[in-house]
């Protein structure tokens, strides 16, 4: 969505590590790999009313991906500094999870329209400038795959323009290393390209 565009987009494994003052979750459950049921049976076990057929018996042996699926939600929400923010297309999937939350009072439901005097304009504005830097040279150091872009996106938000064109030629030069022999050269001239403009 157009709210969206400045949005930094990474899975919970990619994110790990990094914190953000807003972070959305986008269909967690839906793209789940533990079935609603599956779910259920762990939301049961913490104390949320379910009923049989919504829920099945947790055993921790034939749980086992439930296991790896919490590991990848607990990264997702302790990634936010201020607000978090979950987003799910399906009810029935996400029904156990945001029953949670409200019964615990640690959340509450939104509608999903938003206003100028409901907070949302706090939530949609843009990071200033020393923030995205911080977050380009964070992409930066770790240099895993995929951060040279994500660092060069925040440069450019921040307005960083030598550090922008540096983290593209430090990308095209990733990509000529791990590429074919003629694919190679082409992002090796991308490099040096990149390099001759932060001159």
């Amino acid at each position: 969505p157009a709210q969206l565009k400045g949005a930094l987009v990474m899975t919970p494994l990619e994110a790990k590590g990094l914190e953000f003052t807003d972070v959305i979750v986008l269909n967690f459950f839906s793209d789940s790999a533990a079935s609603e049921r599956v779910w259920g049976a762990a939301f049961r076990e913490v104390g949320v009313t379910l009923s049989e057929k919504a829920a099945e018996s947790f055993d921790t042996r034939i749980h086992l991906v439930l296991s790896e699926e919490i590991k990848q939600l607990y990264v997702a929400v302790t990634r936010a500094r201020e607000r978090l923010v979950f987003f799910d297309r399906s009810a029935k999937a996400r029904d156990a999870f945001f029953r949670a939350l409200r019964e615990r009072r640690v959340a509450h439901a939104h509608d999903g329209v938003f206003s100028r005097t409901d907070g949302a304009i706090a939530l949609a504005q843009a990071s200033e400038a020393r923030e995205w830097r911080e977050r380009g040279m964070t992409f930066l150091k770790r240099a895993e795959p995929g951060d040279y872009e994500r660092a060069s996106d925040c440069f450019e938000k921040s307005g960083d323009e030598p550090r922008r064109l540096h983290c593209l030629g430090l990308d095209a030069l990733s990509r000529a290393r791990d590429a074919e022999d003629g694919a190679a050269d082409a992002l090796t001239a991308a490099y040096l390209l990149a390099r001759s403009e932060c001159e």
